[in-house]
C-alpha cells in the first residue's frame, strides 16, 4: 500500500491523497490550497509555513497503521474503506478537520488534551475567534498565528512525552537541542549524586554511544577510522569531567562546558538512569511551566476547577 499527495492544478482546494493497493487506487480531496509554486513534487509536499505541513506526515502514518488494521480484522475493500473514513474527517471542516484527527489520534497514548481543548484554550486567553488567526499542530503542541505574533501552547502530559520520546530513542541532539540546561542542573543539585555512583554508569553510557557510533560505519574503513579518532578526543574529554567532578558543585554545568554535543547529554542520560527517570520529567515540567523563567502563563479552561485542563501558553519566537 502507497499513499501519495499531489496538486489537482485545476481545482481550488487542490491538495489530494491517492492510495494505492497492486491494481486498486482510490484518490480524494484533502480540502485545502496549496501554491504551486510552494509545492515540490518529488518530496510531495509544500512549503513548511504551510499550517498543515505536519498534519500530512502524521495522515501519511495513520492511513498505514489503519489499512494494517482492517486487513488484520479481515476486513474486504480497504482503500474504499480508507477512503470514506478520510473523507468523513475532511469534509466537516477541511483539513482542520484531518488536523484535529491527526493531533488526537496521536497523542491519545501520552493523554495529551485533545486538539479542540488548545483551541479553546488560545480563544479563552485571547479573546480572538477563529477568523482572527491559524493554528499549526506540531507533535503535541500547538502553535497559532496572529499577524507577526507566534504563540506556543504546551502541557505537562505533552512535555512529559517528548522528553520521554529523546531519552527512549537516545536522541542525543535533542537533549541538547530541545531540552534546557538550566533545568537539568537544578533537577542534580536538588539531589546531587557521589562520583563513585555517577560514573560507572556514565562509562557505561559512554560506552554504548561510541558502539552504536561504531556500528553505524561499519563496512567503511575511512569511516571508522575517522570514528577512532573522535572517539579519542571524547576520551580525552571524559578523563577531564572525571577530575574535576569532585570540585564541581554543578556537574551537569561541567559537562556542557567541557562538551555540549556529547558528555553533555550523556550527563542527562547518566542521571536519568540514577534517579527516577519519571520523577525527573515531572520535576522538569514544574521548572519549565511554573517558575516563571520560561514565561509561560497558565489557562484554565474550567476557570476555579481545579480538575479541569490546564495548559500553558507563551510568546513564541
Amino acid at each position: 500500500m502507497k499513499v501519495t499527495y499531489y496538486l489537482a492544478e485545476a481545482r481550488k482546494k487542490n491538495l489530494y491523497c491517492r492510495i494505492t493497493d497492486g491494481q486498486e487506487r482510490v484518490t480524494f480531496s484533502l480540502g485545502h490550497s496549496i501554491d504551486p509554486k510552494e509545492w515540490n513534487a518529488i518530496k510531495e509536499e509544500g512549503s513548511s509555513d504551510d499550517p498543515y505541513f505536519y498534519t500530512l506526515w502524521d495522515f501519511k502514518k495513520y492511513l498505514e497503521k489503519r489499512y494494517h488494521e482492517l486487513k488484520a480484522e479481515g476486513k474486504n475493500h480497504l482503500l474504499e474503506v480508507l477512503k470514506r473514513e478520510a473523507s468523513e474527517f475532511v469534509d466537516k471542516s477541511g483539513i482542520e478537520g484531518l488536523a484535529r484527527k491527526m493531533f488526537d489520534w496521536e497523542n491519545e497514548k501520552d493523554g495529551v488534551y485533545k486538539y479542540d481543548t488548545f483551541i479553546k484554550a488560545f480563544e479563552q486567553h485571547t479573546g480572538l475567534s477563529k477568523s482572527d488567526y491559524r493554528a499549526q499542530a506540531v507533535g503535541n503542541v500547538v502553535y497559532f498565528y496572529k499577524d507577526e505574533n507566534t504563540y506556543e501552547i504546551n502541557t505537562y502530559e505533552g512535555l512529559k512525552a517528548s522528553l520521554k520520546d529523546y531519552f527512549d530513542r537516545r536522541s542525543y541532539d535533542e537533549i541538547f537541542t530541545m531540552t534546557d540546561e538550566g533545568i537539568w542542573s537544578q533537577i542534580y543539585l536538588d539531589a546531587g549524586i557521589q562520583k563513585h555512583k555517577f560514573m560507572p554508569v556514565m562509562l557505561k553510557e559512554w560506552e554504548l554511544y561510541w558502539n552504536d557510533k561504531s556500528e553505524a560505519r561499519k563496512g567503511n574503513p575511512e569511516n571508522v577510522l575517522n570514528i577512532a579518532d573522535h572517539k579519542l578526543e571524547s576520551w580525552r574529554k571524559l578523563q577531564v569531567f572525571m577530575e574535576c567532578y569532585n570540585e564541581a558543585s554543578d556537574i551537569i554545568e561541567l559537562a556542557s562546558d567541557i562538551d555540549d554535543f556529547i558528555i553533555y547529554p550523556l550527563s542527562i542520560v547518566t542521571m536519568l538512569k540514577i534517579f527516577d527517570p519519571d520523577v525527573c520529567y515531572s520535576e522538569y515540567c514544574e521548572f519549565e511551566f511554573d517558575s516563571g523563567r520560561n514565561e509561560w502563563e497558565s489557562i484554565s479552561i474550567n476557570g476555579d476547577d481545579l480538575d479541569g485542563p490546564v495548559l500553558y501558553i507563551r510568546e513564541s519566537e
